[in-house]
């Protein structure tokens, strides 16, 4: 069942714009909750979502800690936001609580331009969904290894030829095998598309196969004390084989910008923008692996077990170019760290994976 609340009091089962959510409980489930845009949902100041799911277009009221539990999914929507039972005005796109929980295999969906903050945010076990550009902050941050943040082949932006990523020299046919660059070239004949920032990686990746191949979403993370076990994935989508089996070109992948504190954790986390893969039967040169994405890695001192070739204190990054099943694999992306005793760094690591394409550093402006 579905529970509407929308704006001039139309909705599903109840007929106001403003609910205020039983007082007496602190577990919503049974029924699927959506506030429309210019709905109000006013809950306890803790609420727990099990079972069901809720969806935010409009404005969550009074909840300070917000617990995601088995069989849960929440919504993030870019139209909706938090404001407290006072009365104090949202911001379309803002969620702000003291305490964020995503655990029991549950999911958090963030939409694109969604800023969302806790005092405490934590991944225990469960997914945080990014589609297209998001930002996470908090004091503390904790993602156990069960937890994740996926936003691989979710971008929201450059999904067409038009995008930045495509080439701009690319076939005039057999659009279906070209891929999408970022922070590294595609794997395609002639000089593929880079874009974005080496030091401030705010940009989606692009779609490549024709928008087929969506490229990986933009993650930034800000927290005074992050403890990171788990994966971050922005990679890019892969190719999908069209027109009988012809070949599909990879999307782009995405950018990670990442500012601590004190960056904590046992060695486990992954942070990866991948390029999509090019997939296909080799027909017309072949299919095209996408171009990696781009990180940037800040924190004031490290903690974290493990090293990053040989560099302490870091997470493992992962920014290879998308593969192909012929010669045109995509070129690793960029990661930029300064963290720790690791200071202004240039990290470009295709996996031992040989292109004969370019990673360059490109800013923009």
């Amino acid at each position: 069942s579905a529970l509407g609340l929308a704006a001039g009091g139309i909705g599903y089962e109840v007929q106001w714009n403003r609910l205020y959510y039983l007082s007496d409980s602190q577990l919503l489930s049974g029924a699927n909750v959506m506030v429309e845009a210019g709905g109000e949902l006013v809950t306890p100041t803790r609420l727990t979502v099990t079972s069901v799911t809720l969806t935010v277009h409009g404005t969550l009221s009074g909840v300070e800690q917000l617990a995601i539990g088995p069989g849960g999914a929440v919504s993030f929507e870019s139209t909706g936001g938090t404001s407290d039972v006072a009365g104090t005005s949202k911001v379309s796109g803002v969620y702000e609580m003291r305490r964020l929980v995503v655990d029991g295999s549950s999911t958090l969906t963030v939409k694109d331009g969604v800023s969302a903050h806790a005092d405490s945010l934590e991944v225990v076990d469960g997914s945080i969904k990014v589609h297209g550009a998001v930002a996470l902050s908090a004091a503390h941050m904790n993602m156990t290894a069960d937890g994740e943040i996926d936003g691989s082949a979710r971008a929201t932006a450059n999904l067409d030829r038009t995008s930045a990523g495509w080439p701009k020299n690319g076939p005039t046919s057999h659009f279906h095998r070209v891929a999408a660059g970022h922070g590294g070239q595609p794997g395609q004949w002639g000089l593929g598309t880079m874009y974005g920032s080496t030091f401030e990686p705010v940009t989606q990746g692009s779609s490549g196969n024709g928008a087929f191949s969506i490229g990986g979403a933009a993650l930034k993370i800000e927290a005074q004390e992050l403890v990171l076990d788990g994966v971050i994935s922005m990679d890019g989508g892969h190719g999908l084989s069209v027109n009988n089996g012809n070949n599909g070109g990879g999307g782009s992948g995405g950018s990670v910008l990442i500012r601590a504190g004190v960056l904590k954790g046992s060695g486990a986390a992954v942070v990866t923008v991948r390029g999509g893969d090019g997939r296909g039967d080799g027909r017309w040169g072949g299919p095209c692996g996408g171009g990696g994405g781009r990180v940037a890695l800040y924190c004031n001192s490290t903690e974290m077990e493990g090293s990053l070739r040989g560099l302490a204190g870091l997470p493992a990054i992962k920014t290879r170019g998308g593969l192909a099943n012929g010669k045109h694999t995509g070129a690793s992306g960029v990661a930029y760290l300064s963290c720790g005793d690791t200071t202004s760094t240039v990290y470009i690591d295709n996996e031992n994976i040989g292109s004969s394409m370019e990673t360059h550093l490109v800013d923009d402006g």
